[in-house]
């Protein structure tokens, strides 16, 4: 039933592209549909192999409703630019894009010189137990480098959607309004009484980054622009991404999203100083503070009685990741294939057990930087770097140059995103979710798009 809702979809992507190709409107509200899909990624999406026990960052081959989605922008785009041309550049002008190729490049490589095996007494795939099954660390590579590829088919379309249409807000709105949603599935969680809320995201961790990403983008908005219906659904959608971050007890994000934040306000008020700013923050400020007065007591309890196998752990595989890299430094033990390496090498394990699982399965490395490390090598961190500092780098910039501009508030809030994302990625592995790495593209595709452009969007001012 699914592979024929999936052939439906594929089928249906065409006259949407259609309908992009005829007006502004319905392609950035198609681009905007690629969000609304984040409420159910697992259930609109397809594994044409899936690998569900792999304890990864990629598990299957696998194709959401969301990549059609942004195909059929991406075809509208190219067929609108054909058939109406506008002055526009290409994103294979940024250097942030060839950032990525070549880390996509070198995380191939990495798969390449590996060949890891790991022979399992059963697993379980697509529902049955399925004894004496090899695991090849080759297809677990190409699981990661599909996802990769599905995600800059995202970056792209969202680069060929600003470059048509010339506005970002039908992206905002539509993240706003996830943001509303996810808040009032988190308010039913709790009713319920689940600690840790996660909402539609697989770990609450994820979605406390998701949240840490776009909470800057929607408080720049509310302190940026003149008043309006926009305005206000950013400052509704601040306020519930805001709640929603401490109530998933996040101890990672509960550090890094008041730096987040504010940040975003520090860059907004030098950038282009106005009274009228700090008297918006002003409230903000006040509702915070109740809130967090509110739920400080099982903030504080998260703290003092996290157990201390949690640090264990996290001191377990970083002393184990730099094991491994030290034997593996240029090309690393091969892309998404930590675990399978691990398990059948255990002279690289520290002498603690903590990283290990109730099943005697070694976890995942907490920190997407020494993982990529361990699993690509220093060359691979090194590609990695530079590509995120590259787009912070960016949005620094176009904070300043856009700072009277209509634009002002995007840059300025992806800003304080990308700070809380990546300090946040020193503590935990969540980036590398799919949907966290799919507004993560999203966000440096409107950098790239913003940072060539810059000049003209100032004129127009």
């Amino acid at each position: 039933m699914k592979y024929a809702l999936f052939l439906l979809a594929l089928v249906g992507a065409l006259p949407l592209a259609a309908l992009g190709v005829l007006s502004r409107k319905c392609l950035a509200a198609l681009m905007g549909l690629v969000f609304v899909v984040v409420l159910a990624f697992d259930s609109t999406a397809v594994n044409f192999i899936s690998y569900e026990f792999y304890r990864g960052t990629a598990r299957g081959l696998e194709v959401s409703l969301a990549y059609i989605l942004a195909a059929a922008v991406l075809l509208a785009g190219a067929v609108a630019g054909f058939l109406r041309p506008v002055r526009h550049t290409s994103l294979f002008m940024c250097p942030g894009t060839w950032l990525f190729l070549v880390y996509f490049a070198w995380c191939a490589v990495s798969a390449c010189v590996n060949d890891n095996t790991l022979a399992l007494r059963e697993a379980m795939l697509g529902g049955v137990w399925t004894p004496h099954f090899l695991l090849r660390g080759r297809l677990l590579s190409l699981f990661e480098l599909w996802k990769m590829a599905m995600l800059f088919l995202v970056y792209a379309a969202t680069y060929a959607c600003l470059s048509y249409v010339r506005d970002v807000k039908a992206i905002v709105r539509a993240l706003a309004l996830v943001v509303l949603v996810v808040f009032l599935m988190v308010a039913r969680e709790h009713l319920a009484g689940i600690y840790k809320v996660r909402g539609p995201f697989p770990h609450q961790n994820g979605l406390a980054m998701f949240l840490m990403l776009t909470g800057g983008v929607f408080l720049a908005a509310y302190l940026g622009l003149p008043k309006s219906r926009f305005r206000t659904l950013c400052a509704w959608a601040f306020v519930a991404a805001s709640g929603v971050v401490f109530r998933t007890y996040s101890r990672g994000a509960i550090l890094c999203y008041p730096l987040s934040v504010g940040f975003t306000a520090i860059v907004s008020l030098c950038a282009r100083f106005s009274p009228r700013k700090v008297l918006r923050l002003a409230p903000l400020a006040l509702v915070g503070l109740l809130g967090l007065a509110l739920m400080m007591p099982r903030i504080v309890e998260r703290f003092e009685k996290a157990p201390e196998s949690s640090g264990e752990k996290r001191r377990f595989f970083a002393r184990t990741a730099l094991n491994v890299v030290r034997d593996h430094p240029v090309a690393g033990v091969g892309i998404n294939n930590w675990a399978v390496f691990l398990n059948g090498h255990e002279e690289y394990q520290d002498p603690s057990p903590a990283g290990r699982d109730e099943k005697g399965d070694i976890g995942i490395v907490e920190t997407i930087y020494l993982l990529t490390a361990a699993e690509c090598g220093w060359v691979g961190l090194a590609l990695l770097l530079a590509w995120f500092v590259y787009f912070w780098l960016v949005a620094l910039r176009l904070a300043f140059r856009l700072a009277r501009t209509r634009w002002a508030y995007i840059p300025v809030g992806m800003l304080g995103g990308l700070t809380g994302c990546y300090l946040q990625s020193c503590l935990e592995w969540v980036l590398k979710q799919q949907l966290n790495f799919l507004l993560l593209m999203v966000c440096f595709a409107t950098l790239a798009w913003l940072n060539q452009h810059w000049r003209e969007l100032r004129a127009e001012a």
